[in-house]
């Protein structure tokens, strides 16, 4: 009984697209005066944030807040007005649909993009790289650590390493140590050139044993060959800590990129 009282009060099939471009930091309005439905069709950038405000025909406030491409809303009262703010970094082309709420299209075609947040780490110059490597040396361990010093104010969230034994194939672990290695090696780089410092430290020492405390993880390295370790649950490292990499086999020269964000402790 609703639905067809909805749809003599809408009118069916009452579905229409309307296209925006929005400059960056400005909001651009949708004078409708029919539908209960809104669905954020397109966004030339898939990611970007758009907040979308829906005013009702009595002046109230139906929705304040972001969507994303693909994003619907169906509302018990009729929208008045819609407004559609750009609170990315550049214009945008944002095409929306509205009408009655019974529209569904939930198949997937053309481009399928992922979205993640990596490029907003990336512009905000949170996302470092840091590059340790360890020389061969008769009779000892390589170790490499990324290291968070104390008063850093900082948690240092890795999310990936790069791994590359030199001639010879070996058993690697990760661990925790929570003692800053001896060898300060050169500085992490930040993602976004020309960006902060990093308050996180490269650091690397040998050993004729083992500095393993608290392992938790143990992979096999290839000789010669550089392989990615992606991380089932990122590895969070906060102030006076650090994450070691200890390889099992003496004499051998390693090296190790490590993928990871920093953000306020």
């Amino acid at each position: 009984m609703w639905l067809s009282g909805a749809l003599r009060r809408f009118g069916v099939n009452n579905m229409k697209s309307y296209t925006r471009v929005i400059p960056a930091g400005e909001t651009r309005k949708v004078d409708v005066n029919h539908g209960n439905f809104i669905r954020l069709k397109e966004v030339s950038d898939v990611g970007a944030p758009v907040v979308v405000k829906a005013i009702g025909k009595n002046g109230q406030e139906l929705l304040n807040d972001e969507m994303l491409q693909g994003n619907r809303v169906t509302f018990v009262d009729e929208i008045a007005k819609v407004e559609i703010t750009n609170e990315g970094i550049a214009s945008l082309t944002v095409i929306v649909t509205i009408g009655v709420g019974i529209f569904q299209d939930d198949r997937i075609s053309g481009v399928v993009s992922v979205i993640d947040n990596q490029f907003e780490q990336t512009a905000g110059g949170v996302a470092f790289q840091a590059g340790v490597i360890v020389n061969a040396v008769a009779a000892q361990y390589g170790h490499l650590q990324l290291w968070n010093p104390a008063g850093s104010g900082k948690n240092i969230t890795v999310n990936k390493l790069m791994m590359h034994a030199v001639a010879t194939a070996t058993a690697c672990a990760v661990a925790r140590h929570s003692t800053a290695l001896t060898t300060l090696a050169g500085p992490p780089g930040n993602c976004l050139l020309g960006g902060a410092a990093s308050a996180a430290e490269g650091r690397s020492q040998l050993s004729a044993a083992g500095l393993i405390v608290d392992q938790f993880g143990v992979f096999s390295l290839p000789a010669d060959q550089s392989i990615p370790v992606d991380l089932n649950n990122p590895i969070i490292i906060p102030p006076n800590d650090g994450l070691l990499i200890w390889c099992a086999t003496v004499n051998i020269k390693i090296g190790a990129t490590l993928f990871y964000v920093e953000e306020a402790a």
